[in-house]
């Protein structure tokens, strides 16, 4: 998990468009015929109510996974199908993880990144802390797939606290923004294609 943060108005979003405009150009393997690096993106907002808390955010890579994966539509089709509950917002952030992101995963994806921008966006700093810690769980599974996530946001002191937890610290490469500004968004890049 790579950090970048800074405060409101150095251009974070900015880079995030810029990279994830990139990746979606990385061809992965031709063997595969997927075209695309970067399989999902979030970008959490206050004006709309649907990115401005964690409960759609397992549901939203969900879909796009499987736009990039069509081998694990049938069983994201069979996880809704046993469960719709994991559609629902409003239930929990880990089960949506286990059904919607998890498991489909295990089926045997090729590494690939995901970009997150405006963390501080997120209404509750509670569901701010569980998407970190549950995020930091997906990474430590041994049996997934390579997967890096880019995520964006103000440096806020709830988002640092949960950065540094114990068992996320190994996980995270903190970039403050006066480190990016000079290295640029193909130094990213090549940080999601490793």
């Amino acid at each position: 998990l790579i950090w970048l943060h800074e405060m409101a108005g150095v251009g974070k979003s900015a880079v995030t468009f810029t990279v994830a405009e990139r990746m979606r150009s990385l061809k992965m393997i031709e063997q595969m015929n997927i075209e695309m690096r970067l399989v999902g993106t979030f970008f959490f907002s206050c004006k709309h109510t649907n990115h401005s808390m964690t409960g759609y955010f397992f549901v939203m890579l969900a879909y796009q996974l499987a736009c990039n994966f069509p081998s694990i539509q049938e069983d994201l089709n069979r996880a809704i199908h046993q469960n719709p509950a994991l559609l629902d917002p409003n239930k929990s952030l880990c089960n949506q993880m286990e059904g919607l992101f998890l498991k489909p995963l295990l089926c045997g994806c090729p590494p690939f990144a995901f970009v997150v921008d405006a963390l501080d966006k997120c209404m509750s700093k509670t569901e701010v802390a569980d998407l970190i810690f549950l995020l930091g769980r997906a990474l430590r599974e041994p049996d997934l797939p390579t997967i890096h996530i880019l995520l964006m946001s103000h440096s806020k002191d709830h988002i640092h606290d949960a950065m540094q937890e114990r068992g996320m610290c190994p996980l995270v490469w903190e970039i403050p923004v006066n480190f990016w500004r000079g290295c640029g968004c193909d130094y990213l890049i090549r940080w999601c294609r490793y």
